[in-house]
């Protein structure tokens, strides 16, 4: 949250200086890098008016979407094909913390992740149009912002980039962050739960962390999604993958799935209801059925069914759920037909400046991934 109150050398001699990409520090008008400390060296009214020159750059520039180089896509990719396995086999959990490779995502679909709303609230873009709300984030930054975890109040300052600027947005509470599933974890499903070069079916293609993760590992991917196919389909051409594409529609129409062959696995995220909307266009389950019941009866029960179509026998239906809507959504795919066969915990590292990260603990959130099976095998133990 931002407070009114300035913080700086005449009421606080102990700031969090943090500096997270230096090279790509803002430069101001007289020449110099806005470093945290630089912006902790600007007092009073200096700082007010170093705060109103950064809302000037970013009114001018427009909202600054991540983009990379080819080279840098080319050698992130590259490195997607060595990540080290999410399951963590002493604990039987998937672990959900592995950020690589998500910036690539947010390159080819940036213009509509920060479009999103989540559970009802404001989006980035929203949030970054909005004056009021722009230079709020950016006192949040910028030293109007502390924390007493250590047990003193400790100003926050952050060097000026445009990353920092996203993150801001979040960190403030002015646009409730969005999820992206994590390319480790896919990565790690596939390997359990498909063979080697298989085909992969994803009902919900989302931000394409599953599609990267297939191209990454040399599976043949088929993905559908009603908002995201055309930027999922030209990353996918970009690395040459050449294994399977991303159909535009809805997964519930029987008739989109002609051209997908049949497949070993079907994985996917499917919406969790209404909590996050990417558009207010009806190709959105949670627009076209914005009753539960309707929801589960006319967008969830012919999707599994359609993917069932194309599930080769023996094959594997796996979906990440949360608790609220778990039981609910088993029982449409157990009538179906499928058998359950295995549940995997997703756990998330708590890191910030909360002493987390140097002790090791983890919060078991409330995600998990839900396995069945087309053919009645024993349950995994």
């Amino acid at each position: 949250m931002v407070s009114n109150k300035l913080f700086d050398e005449t009421n606080s001699s102990n700031p969090w200086l943090i500096d997270i990409r230096k090279d790509e520090l803002l430069i101001d008008d007289t020449g110099n890098k806005l470093s945290s400390s630089y912006i902790w060296s600007k007092q009073g009214a200096e700082r007010e008016k170093l705060v109103q020159w950064v809302f000037a750059h970013y009114r001018q520039k427009g909202f600054p979407f991540p983009k990379l180089s080819e080279e840098e896509l080319l050698k992130k990719f590259g490195k997607l094909k060595t990540l080290t396995s999410a399951f963590d086999e002493k604990s039987g959990i998937l672990k959900n913390s592995n950020s690589q490779g998500l910036d690539i995502l947010k390159h080819f679909c940036g213009e509509l992740f920060y479009c999103t709303k989540a559970d009802g609230g404001r989006s980035t873009l929203e949030v970054f149009h909005d004056d009021e709300l722009l230079l709020k984030v950016l006192k949040n930054r910028m030293g109007w912002c502390s924390t007493t975890e250590d047990g003193t109040e400790r100003p926050f300052v952050f060097g000026m980039t445009d990353a920092m600027l996203i993150q801001g947005i979040r960190s403030s509470g002015l646009a409730k962050s969005i999820s992206q599933f994590k390319i480790s974890v896919a990565q790690s499903l596939y390997k359990m739960y498909c063979p080697l070069g298989g085909t992969i079916l994803d009902f919900s293609a989302g931000w394409g962390a599953r599609a990267l993760a297939a191209a990454s590992l040399g599976y043949f991917y088929y993905g559908i999604d009603p908002l995201t196919a055309d930027c999922l389909n030209k990353m996918m051409l970009f690395f040459n993958s050449g294994n399977g594409w991303i159909v535009k529609g809805k997964s519930e129409d029987k008739n989109i799935y002609q051209s997908i062959p049949e497949v070993d696995f079907v994985f996917s995220c499917p919406p969790y209801f209404s909590m996050e909307r990417f558009s207010i266009e009806n190709s959105q389950c949670y627009n076209a059925y914005p009753d539960y019941s309707d929801w589960l009866n006319q967008y969830w029960q012919p999707t599994v069914k359609n993917c069932l179509d194309k599930l080769r026998s023996g094959g594997y239906f796996c979906f990440v759920i949360i608790d609220r809507y778990k039981e609910d959504m088993v029982k449409v795919c157990e009538d179906l037909g499928l058998h359950y066969f295995n549940i995997i915990d997703l756990s998330t590292s708590k890191s910030h400046l909360s002493g987390k990260r140097e002790s090791g603990l983890t919060t078991k959130n409330t995600e998990a991934a839900v396995v069945l099976t087309k053919s009645n095998l024993t349950k995994e133990v």
